[in-house]
This record gives structure tokens, sequence and C-alpha cells, in this order.
């Protein structure tokens, strides 16, 4: 599916998990315009808040950098794309807290979605909790360790996806 505004705007009103992986925009200044980047299209906080009718999407997972962050104003509800998609109807959104490696990301999203896609597990309270805990520790255990450095060159790091920077920045907003 091509990456447009109306496309995932589809996709979040007829299913029920949604993944995305790729650029999202946080915006200090104005929350609300924090958005998901859709190649040349944006979707935004205010767009969601916005959305004609009900968003069937219970489950979004959004791996973008700094897609969980929010700003929160003294004596205000946090504000940003995390508050918008459970103002919306989402019992649980998966984002990042700082910026990401694209392959720990695909990672990741692909062992949850495994896990969630299994009856037994997702009918579990806590499951989406557990999936993610499975899976960073999956990445942390026995990901590939073979990747290519900024020069171009393949290297070999048996302890690279330990680091706290491939697993620790996914979180769960709403129900786990």
């Amino acid at each position: 599916m091509q990456g447009t505004k109306e496309n995932f705007m589809k996709a979040i009103r007829s299913n029920q998990v949604v993944l995305y992986l790729g650029h999202i925009s946080f915006e200090r200044k104005n929350p609300l315009a924090s958005s998901i980047i859709l190649g040349n299209d944006r979707f935004s906080a205010s767009d969601v808040f916005s959305l004609p009718d009900a968003m069937e999407t219970r489950t979004l997972l959004l791996a973008g950098c700094e897609g969980g962050r929010l700003r929160v104003d003294l004596g205000d509800e946090p504000s940003g794309l995390v508050s918008a998609f459970l103002f919306a109807g989402a019992n649980s959104v998966l984002v990042t807290l700082g910026t990401i490696d694209r392959n720990a990301a695909a990672f990741l999203l692909n062992k949850i979605t495994t896990m969630l896609s299994k009856k037994e597990n997702n009918r579990r309270a806590g499951a989406f909790a557990r999936a993610l805990q499975a899976s960073m520790l999956a990445l942390r255990e026995s990901a590939p360790v073979k990747y290519w450095d900024q020069g171009g060159e393949e290297e070999e790091d048996k302890d690279k996806w330990k680091k706290p920077y491939y697993w620790a920045p996914f979180v769960i907003y709403g129900l786990p």
C-alpha cells in the first residue's frame, strides 16, 4: 500500500491492528502538528482528532523516531500523537521515545505481530506487553550480528544488539 494520508486513514478505519515503520515528526511548539510522515504527505495529531467517524484500530505500532514524545503543560493533558490516537479509540499504542535503528525496529515489530497473531496470546491480559518484552529479549540475545557500518563495509559486533539504543526506546501507552 502506498504511503498516503488517505491510505493511512483507510487503514485505521478498517483494521484492528495497524503497523507503521517510518518517519515521525514531533513538534514541540505545536504537538498537534506532530505527524506521521507518509511520503510527501503528513498525518498529524490534529488529523486524528478530526476523524469524521470512529477508528476501527485498537492497536497501533508506530515505529518512528520520537513518535511517543508528548508535551505536557502545567494543568493540561499530554498532547501529541499518542494522546490523539487514544482519544480516537485505540486501546494500545506502541511508540518510541527516542531515535531508533530501522533494522532493530523491523525485527521487534515482526516478533510482536507474530506473537500477537497467535490466538492463545492475544486474548490474555498483558499480551501486548509480554510480546514487547519477549521481542526485546530476542533482539538482545539472538538477532543477526552482521550489519553495515556508516562507511559501507560489513562488520561483525556480537554485542551490538544488547545496547539499549536498539531496544529501549519502545514503550506502550494504553492497555498492555
